[in-house]
């Protein structure tokens, strides 16, 4: 089908839309396809220009909504099949921005907010059922946050506040995953996966060029990774059921590595100071390690 012919296709179905724009070189793009989907694009200030929303949904009682408030040469684009999907992305005061979702499948929800910002990017791509994933990008420059989640409740918020330059890549595949990721400050990154169920990671970065890298496979494993300060390494890898780990990093130059491999495996480290470095194995079931430095 042409996409023409999807335009007078979706003209002549049970499918609701409204948009309202007012500005210079505002465009809005709508396709919808299927029964009950509703597709709502504002671009409605008179400061807005060059902006750009794009919406498609085919099937049944999806939900788009975009804003362009203030907004200078910004893009939204909303992808859903499937049905009783939800997406919302806002952007106000700011420039060069670019929210985006793609949803596959059945009642999964993407919120995406970059207000204040400048250059950010934000991608969640989602297949399966019933996730959610919220993106916050507020007071910031040239920051990117993609989230990706497949197979079923799966749940992932990352936000990047008073920051510049920040990068959160998060993958989740299972059951009941969940991520929670915070930058703060300048040139941050997290790659972040999990597979199996019931995992649960939290990373949270302020200060200048933190890098923290967590993987996760099993059931029931937890990491929490905080980093304050310049230029700290976090890494976490655990495989197995109910694993724990906790890193915190205070200082300048700090390397941690843990690896968890087995059942009920528990390790803490708190590191402050300058150019400290601490490695960790534990193989095996309930194993314990605490270190500070």
């Amino acid at each position: 089908m042409t996409h023409f012919s999807k335009l007078l296709f979706a003209a002549t179905i049970l499918t609701s839309y409204s948009l309202s724009a007012q500005a210079d070189d505002q465009t809005v793009l709508q396709v919808q396809i299927g029964i009950g989907n509703n597709a709502t694009a504002n671009q409605q200030s008179p400061l807005n220009q060059s902006n750009l929303i794009i919406q498609e949904q085919i099937g049944f009682y999806n939900d788009a909504i975009a804003n362009q408030i203030v907004e200078v040469g910004s893009t939204v684009a909303q992808y859903q099949t499937g049905q009783q999907h939800s997406s919302e992305v806002s952007q106000a005061f700011g420039s060069g921005n670019a929210g985006q979702s793609v949803q596959i499948g059945t009642n999964s929800k993407s919120i995406t907010f970059q207000i204040n910002q400048v250059q950010g990017f934000s991608l969640h791509t989602q297949d399966g059922q019933s996730h959610f994933a919220l993106t916050i990008q507020r007071l910031g420059f040239n920051n990117s946050i993609q989230i990706q989640q497949n197979d079923r409740l799966n749940i992932a918020t990352a936000s990047q506040v008073t920051n510049f330059n920040g990068d959160i890549n998060i993958m989740q595949t299972g059951l009941l995953n969940r991520v929670d990721s915070h930058q703060q400050g300048f040139s941050h990154e997290a790659s972040l996966v999990q597979s199996g169920g019931f995992n649960n990671t939290s990373t949270i970065q302020q200060g200048n060029y933190q890098c923290a890298t967590t993987m996760q496979t099993g059931v029931d494993n937890l990491i929490d990774l905080a980093q304050t300060g310049d230029s700290n390494i976090g890494s976490v890898t655990q495989l197995g059921f109910s694993n724990g780990a906790f890193l915190v990093q205070s200082g300048s130059n700090l390397k941690a590595n843990a690896g968890q491999f087995g059942g009920f495996n528990h390790v803490s480290l708190w590191q402050s100071g300058t150019n400290q470095s601490i490695d960790i194995l534990q193989i095996g079931v309930n194993n314990q390690s605490h270190i500070i430095q």
